[in-house]
């Protein structure tokens, strides 16, 4: 009918661009979400880079901590064991002063008493049997029985003045033995007092720097009585 031809054409126009608007908007929409997307994309990247750099940062932080944890431990534990080294190094080195120092006095201490007893021997022999005239008016022709008892007394003096010589020697040695265990025992406490008053944090250093020495005060102990033993022998 023609009567319906212009709104069959006006129908198709608008279903034409009914079509060509959807074709633009979906084109348009398209647009938006791509752009929408990238833009989404573009702001996780950054959100995960700079996630990622905190991390490495942080980690790096803590890898520092560490590293200087560790340096500092080894520092500690650097200075804790030299010092306790020191004072078991010093500590013998004197307990060696005073056993050298004991020898050598205990020599002189013995020669010494050996001198008196020679020279209280002369002197007993001498008063014993007196002058020449004294044997020939007082013993006659027993003068050997005069001499022999002279010297009988003389030995008396001699061995009495060496007995008192040991004496004197053992005494020394003994006091001069008791002053070394006294230094070693000073040593050991003073190693233990420096490993109390160690804070908690490095303690374990300390202990174990002690377990390490205790064997060498203990030579020490032992080493003193082997030099008692050879003065003996």
């Amino acid at each position: 009918d023609p009567a319906f031809g212009p709104t069959l054409t006006a129908r198709s126009s608008a279903e034409k661009h009914e079509a060509d608007a959807e074709a633009k908007y979906r084109q348009g929409e398209n647009k938006v979400q791509d752009q929408a997307e990238n833009a989404a994309a573009h702001a996780l990247a950054k959100d995960l880079t700079g996630i990622h750099g905190a991390r490495v940062q942080q980690l790096g932080k803590v890898d520092t901590q560490k590293s200087g944890t560790k340096d500092k431990n080894a520092r500690e534990r650097q200075r804790i064991t030299e010092t306790i080294a020191g004072i078991k190094d010093k500590t013998r080195a004197d307990v060696e002063v005073i056993l050298a120092s004991m020898e050598t006095e205990a020599g002189n201490i013995f020669e010494a008493g050996l001198k008196r007893a020679e020279q209280a021997y002369e002197d007993t022999f001498e008063e014993a049997k007196g002058g020449v005239g004294t044997w020939l008016t007082t013993w006659g022709s027993d003068w050997d029985k005069l001499i022999e008892r002279s010297l009988g007394k003389a030995r008396v003096q001699y061995m009495q003045q060496v007995d008192l010589a040991i004496d004197e020697v053992v005494n020394f040695i003994t006091e001069r033995l008791k002053a070394a265990k006294q230094r070693v025992a000073a040593g050991r406490k003073e190693v233990e007092d420096f490993v109390k008053g160690l804070d908690a944090s490095v303690k374990q250093f300390g202990d174990e720097a002690l377990q390490a020495v205790s064997e060498e005060f203990d030579t020490m102990g032992t080493d003193i009585d082997q030099r008692r033993d050879g003065l003996i022998t």
